[in-house]
């Protein structure tokens, strides 16, 4: 039987252990002949002293060598050795990897010396980063450096000797790297092709760790190197289930399906779910002592809505030591002699004011964000501001498609003289207690009694209509009421040049207001219909409408004897139509309210999709939580009765132009006077001043005319 070679012990210098200086953290004159005992038993190959320590005794001696290996020399003799340990191989440093011709030199020759700094930080000896999230313009490279980290990563685990077993999984273990984006079709149309190419073109990976070439749908590792190694393409959880995810990349993560799950009160979608199941696996496989994780994951996208799944993600994760963010417009990651024309200016705009190109010597808003653009870009800017903030500075805007591009307008409506009824301004009511929502309405604040009897302050003969958006739990209600009180006219000019006067309706809106259901229970719907006849009684109201969520009950229930209440469907969400209708509305200056938040917040935040022609909320609203719009449904179905209903407008006659052409001058809210009636000039009446007769398109208008054509100047 032929005898088994021993291996021959390494020759340690005699000024080896001189160069090996202790770490800090080693105190006292025990612990420096421990740490002295087993650096030279690592440089003589042999681990008995090692292996006869506690646990916790080995935990302090390999905290010592790690600090050994990153504060020590740089041919520090035990850091050299410790690798042997592990890696059959040394890993080069990422500056190495990037620019020496034998690993990725050949294909990143040229690359922006912002993602090389980026680089070195992320992998620099000590770093905890474990998630990098980049950010910012189209077009900046953003693919290229996940694929080159990935790549890394690929280079760091192939000098291991055995990777699942240094990593403390199961020998038969396959460490996975994964690469994921909106669709499969997408991922190998991007990145993964990407990767692929870096692979097959490196001298490296064709040599000392080269790819399967019997399959291209995944790098596999393991056929040509018997290494447990593979980089899966994928687009939803699902491909990630069952898989020991070390790394994994996640592309265009603003624009995965999202929605939001009423019944648990939380956002989730595409990005949502394939980032919980991801960072799960991969921390739950690969955590170290300390909370420390090997591998890296990398979520990318170009900017869009403030309300995007990345603009959230890096608000909540966002300053850790573990997070690492790049975030960079065009201009900067691309070669300075590329742009050459002076640079302008343009303020951003936030969910008051819009995005704005400043002129020479313009002072922007005070706490507006300005950022200088090179003027290569300014036609882009001058065709579509957000567009381009999104596309080119890398700038993420209030709403990416919003219904109200004039976001001053919502904030015009608002009438100081018009108070809000409801004690609360969100109100509960509950099937399991006795309180109803008249309760919650302040009848002295809008109305007076005339006559014996209660009647509103505010043009009490005119038409009310109303709107409910209905819901049970989960979602909040929003009712809204309100009437025509006057015709405006306004100058349009044709596309023909020709310059005409039309005719349109001033909305004030009564009141509106969201109703939300108790934690754990429902809203009771009974109480909405009793307050809709509790309205009855007291303004004329001449129509109820409601969407179609569970309210054909109510509907037959109000029509009935003695009710006997006009009550119909109106749906705002089967197209654009109401909205279009509330826009146009502000848009002109002709609708106006109380200042109600819930209300602004939700029309501020609505997007509108022209190809499906429909209008929705985000799934996270601007300032936090679930996006809504409850409220906005019931103001939008007012408003698009208001318009089309006859009735609304009947016996109304138009405003003199000098008015109409005072309201289009007020955009300040405190100039803004809300009134029964008005004189020729506009000024103030007040409520116990007899009307006078006037002249009004040339004839003479009496008593009865103005009292019944209550105007808002």
């Amino acid at each position: 039987m032929a005898k088994r070679r021993r291996p021959k012990k390494r020759k340690a210098k005699a000024n080896t252990l001189k160069r090996v200086k202790p770490p800090a953290s080693v105190k006292g004159e025990q612990a420096e002949a421990l740490f002295d005992r087993i650096a030279e038993e690592v440089l003589h190959g042999d681990r008995a002293l090692f292996e006869s320590l506690t646990p916790y005794e080995r935990s302090l001696v390999t905290q010592w060598m790690s600090e050994a290996i990153v504060t020590g020399e740089t041919h520090n003799a035990v850091h050299d050795v410790l690798w042997e340990i592990d890696f059959h191989k040394k890993p080069v440093d990422i500056e190495t990897f990037i620019t020496d011709d034998y690993y990725l030199g050949r294909v990143l020759e040229g690359l922006d010396q912002n993602w090389v700094d980026d680089l070195k930080k992320v992998f620099a000896p000590g770093s905890k980063v474990f998630e990098w999230i980049m950010t910012g313009a189209i077009g900046i490279g953003k693919t290229t450096l996940a694929m080159v980290a990935l790549a890394y990563k690929l280079h760091y685990l192939s000098c291991l000797r055995d990777a699942p077993v240094y990593y403390g999984l199961l020998k038969e273990s396959l460490i996975v790297f994964g690469i994921y984006s909106i669709t499969k079709l997408q991922v190998s149309d991007t990145g993964y092709y990407k990767l692929r190419g870096y692979i097959d073109n490196s001298p490296y990976f064709r040599l000392d760790f080269p790819r399967s070439r019997k399959i291209d749908s995944q790098l596999d590792f393991e056929r040509s190197t018997e290494k447990k190694i593979k980089v899966v393409p994928g687009s939803q959880d699902l491909h990630a289930l069952g898989l020991d995810l070390y790394s994994f990349s996640m592309d265009e993560v603003n624009f995965m399906r999202e929605k939001s799950d009423k019944e648990k009160g939380r956002l989730v979608g595409q990005a949502y779910d394939l980032y919980n199941a991801v960072h799960t696996r991969i921390t739950s496989r690969f955590i170290r002592p300390g909370g420390s994780i090997p591998g890296i994951m990398i979520l990318m996208s170009s900017r869009n809505a403030q309300t995007s799944f990345l603009e959230s993600h890096i608000q909540k994760v966002g300053g850790t030591e573990m997070t690492y963010i790049s975030d960079y417009a065009l201009w900067e990651v691309k070669p300075k002699h590329k742009f050459s024309l002076p640079t302008f200016k343009v303020e951003v705009g936030d969910r008051v004011s819009s995005s704005r190109i400043l002129t020479d010597g313009e002072k922007p808003r005070k706490e507006s964000k300005i950022i200088e653009v090179p003027g290569e870009f300014e036609q882009s800017f001058l065709e579509d501001i957000d567009q381009a903030l999104r596309d080119i500075a890398g700038v993420a805007t209030f709403n990416v498609s919003p219904l109200v591009r004039d976001r001053k307008s919502v904030f015009d409506m608002v009438r100081k003289k018009i108070p809000n009824p409801f004690t609360k301004p969100i109100v509960t009511i509950d099937v399991e207690d006795d309180t109803t929502l008249d309760q919650f309405f302040d009848m002295k604040a809008v109305c007076r009694i005339r006559r014996g009897k209660w009647e509103p302050r505010l043009n009490p003969t005119r038409p009310r209509f109303a709107h409910v958006d209905l819901s049970l739990s989960g979602d909040c209600a929003g009712i809204a009421m309100g009437h025509v009180s006057g015709i405006i006219r306004h100058h349009r000019l044709r596309p023909d040049g020709a310059t005409v006067i039309v005719e349109n309706p001033f909305i004030l809106i009564d009141f509106m207001v969201r109703i939300a259901p108790p934690p754990s229970s429902e809203i009771d719907l009974s109480k909405i219909r009793s307050f809709i006849l509790f309205l009855k009684d007291i303004y004329p109201l001449t129509r109820v409408t409601f969407d179609g969520f569970q309210s054909a009950d109510s509907i037959q229930i109000l029509r009935k004897p003695p009710h006997k209440v006009e009550a119909g469907l109106l749906s705002v969400d089967k197209n654009d139509e109401p909205y279009l209708s509330l826009r146009s509305a502000l848009f002109d200056r002709r609708i106006g309210g109380y200042r109600y938040d819930p209300f602004i917040d939700e029309v501020l935040d609505l997007q509108r999709y022209a190809k499906t022609k429909k209008v929705d909320h985000p799934v996270r609203a601007t300032k936090g939580g679930k996006g809504s719009k409850d409220v906005s449904d019931a103001v939008a179905g007012v408003a698009w009765t208001c318009i089309n209903d006859e009735r609304a407008t009947a016996e109304l006659l138009p405003m003199p132009e000098e008015q109409g052409r005072k309201r289009e001058r007020m955009v300040d809210p405190d100039e803004k006077v809300v009134s029964t009636e008005t004189d020729s000039r506009g000024r103030v009446k007040e409520p116990e001043e007899k009307p006078k007769g006037r002249l009004v398109g040339g004839r003479l208008v009496n008593r009865e005319a103005l009292r019944k054509n209550a105007q808002v100047p």
